[in-house]
């Protein structure tokens, strides 16, 4: 089983484990690490560390950051030197989350990883409303 890390500024991490709750409920592979504006970036990088630490086969994690060159990301590439095999994805977003919470139970995080590549990149749509679609709130629920 796939050890998935959410990391972020702020409870973002948290909440979108929430979010896919409500679809999945909780999976216990999977865990978020938020930066407080208390935390320094050492002790963030422990909490990290420590989070891969709980999985039982390091080579089988992917942490998931917010942003590439924020905080999350800079200490997941330096935790990287310490358990090379680790997976980083940076630009966390809903429907990549739950790519992996769905791949994550018979998938390796390799296949994982291209497979998310490519959610990632379709997940960002212009949504346009036409004249023909429902005007109902109940039907757009």
């Amino acid at each position: 089983m796939v050890k998935v890390i959410l990391l972020s500024h702020g409870p973002l991490a948290s909440a979108m484990l929430d979010s896919c709750a409500m679809l999945f409920g909780r999976k216990e592979n999977f865990s978020a690490v938020c930066l407080h504006e208390d935390d320094t970036a050492d002790t963030f990088k422990e909490k990290i560390i420590l989070e891969i630490e709980k999985s039982i086969n390091k080579k089988e994690v992917i942490l998931i950051t917010d942003i590439p060159g924020g905080t999350p990301s800079n200490m997941s590439l330096l935790v990287q030197k310490s358990y090379p095999e680790i997976h980083i994805l940076a630009g966390m977003n809903l429907p990549l989350v739950l790519e992996c919470m769905i791949k994550s139970d018979f998938e390796n995080a390799t296949s994982i990883v291209n497979a998310i590549l490519e959610t990632g990149k379709e997940a960002i749509q212009e949504l346009i409303f036409k004249d023909e679609e429902s005007n109902d709130l109940d039907d757009l629920m």
